[in-house]
């Protein structure tokens, strides 16, 4: 199933993948983590990085669920 995956992926799909991470796991980091740039709390390493993966892994599972281009 990897190997399936692999096939239908290419260099640039990841980098989409990745700039779409970026914009939006910071959004959804500012959102989650508000607490410690107001108050200087801890830093939730969890939601930190589940901040970014999240929109990562949903960008490829749509782009890897979409039917092919003809």
């Amino acid at each position: 199933m990897i190997k399936r995956m692999a096939k239908h992926l290419n260099f640039s799909d990841l980098i989409s993948a990745f700039k779409t991470a970026l914009v939006v796991g910071t959004i959804l980091f500012l959102i989650n983590q508000y607490e410690v740039l107001l108050n200087h709390d801890n830093i939730n390493f969890t939601k930190a990085i589940l901040s970014y993966c999240v929109p990562f892994s949903v960008f490829l599972y749509g782009r890897l669920s979409a039917p092919p281009e003809r």
